[in-house]
């Protein structure tokens, strides 16, 4: 749950529409899906664990349900985590002005 709490709480800078436009906007788009993504994983893993009747569950339990449940919820968890740090999605405007600073510290 503390992934789901980053994508959807932590990561994303404000509301947005319908349509996402600015690169802003599709970031908390993104952030958006990851944390509904992560949520519904682990309201899977719940159901799993608690309300299933037995049978059902010894079935799902050959197929490490539980693993791939975590398996799937790490995934879009490291695609925001990428995108929050920008190694994914970065801004160009941004990326420019390191390289702008970090070239005028050099010629000193």
């Amino acid at each position: 749950m503390t992934l789901a709490i980053f994508s959807l709480y932590h990561f994303p800078r404000e509301h947005f529409g319908l349509r996402p436009k600015t690169p802003d906007e599709q970031r908390d788009a993104l952030y958006l899906a990851t944390g509904i993504t992560i949520v519904g994983c682990v309201v899977l893993m719940g159901i799993h664990l608690f309300l299933l009747p037995s049978a059902f569950k010894a079935t799902l339990n050959q197929f490490k349900f539980t693993f791939w449940m975590e398996w799937i919820a790490v995934w879009p968890f490291s695609a925001a985590w990428l995108v929050k740090g920008q190694a994914l999605f970065a801004d160009s405007f941004e990326a420019n002005e390191i390289v702008k600073v970090e070239t005028f510290w050099s010629q000193s």
